[in-house]
């Protein structure tokens, strides 16, 4: 089953630990109707065993085993069995407090780009990119979160929570993650949209030229466009700026390049496309508010 609807949780700095108030293993369930409780509740239901009918606002799907199901605050949902049928399934509910999901319009041009981007540049790496429904590609590791959620609720052993708060953490980043890779690679009978083309090209240019001095200009004059139009889709599609989102990809690869490469400070400069040394350090510090000399220290090399 694939996911097609995507909402967006943007984790602040340092993240919010989500609070699981309580995770259920269920046989046998009748059927039943809910809405999350306050707008703050979220709901997962994982299937273990059997079938049931799932239906998500005007949305109609049947849950077989390995689907996930996650409802979003005040948003109804009714899940239905037949009487003859055996099932199984995992219920937990949680919240993030207030942090609010932001829906995405159009789901598979943004997980696209979401592949092409550098997480670290948008905050995309400490942002769980949560579909309404999917089903799980790695069963085994699914299952085995909740049924630790499930046991760690029982025990209650000191630091219990701590971990339930965790493991659904990983839980909801390996869904994310699938979610993602699964609506970019999809086929799609509509075409994309003019400026999401045009962005991706723009992200596929910047990468190849990472080791050059890139500007706006020379981005727009790539691709034929206005400068001042590609501004505008790109910021609309990425969040950054071209020259922001530029920069910051430079010094994420200049931090890889200081770490892995064993080059001095002098090579990785002219390795990302700076040809003053000591221009470079500066960006650095206001990107990363450390010189590279710093952050080598920091990193113990």
């Amino acid at each position: 089953m694939k996911a097609s609807l995507l909402h967006l949780l943007e984790l602040p700095e340092p993240p919010p630990c989500p609070v699981v108030s309580r995770t259920i293993h269920q046989r046998d369930a009748f059927a039943y109707e809910s809405i999350s409780k306050g707008p703050k509740d979220y709901q997962v239901n994982y299937l273990l065993e059997g079938r049931m009918d799932c239906e998500l606002g005007h949305r109609k799907v049947q849950m077989l085993p390995g689907d996930l199901v996650i409802c979003f605050p005040g948003r109804p949902y009714r899940i239905t069995r037949e009487t003859h049928v055996a099932i199984a399934k995992y219920h937990c509910h949680f919240s993030f407090g207030d942090l609010k999901p932001i829906a995405v319009a159009a789901p598979h041009e943004w997980a696209s780009l979401a592949l092409r981007m550098d997480a670290q540049v948008n905050a995309l790496a400490r942002t769980l990119c949560v579909p309404d429904i999917i089903s799980v590609r790695d069963r085994h590791s699914a299952e085995s979160i909740l049924s630790s959620m499930f046991q760690e609720q029982r025990d209650a052993h000191p630091g219990s929570a701590l971990a339930a708060r965790t493991r659904l953490l990983l839980l909801l980043q390996q869904v994310s993650r699938q979610a993602i890779e699964e609506l970019a690679s999809e086929k799609r009978t509509e075409k994309p949209s003019r400026s999401h083309l045009q962005v991706a090209r723009a992200l596929d240019f910047i990468e190849g030229q990472i080791a050059k001095p890139i500007s706006l200009h020379d981005l727009a004059q790539h691709l034929r466009l206005n400068p001042e139009h590609l501004s505008r889709i790109f910021r609309s599609r990425t969040g950054k700026s071209v020259g922001e989102y530029i920069l910051r990809r430079k010094m994420n690869f200049a931090k890889e390049l200081l770490i892995a490469s064993g080059k001095s400070v002098k090579e990785v400069s002219a390795s990302v496309g700076f040809r003053d040394p000591l221009y470079f350090s500066r960006q650095f510090r206001k990107s990363e508010g450390l010189s590279p000399t710093e952050f080598l220290l920091n990193n113990g090399l």
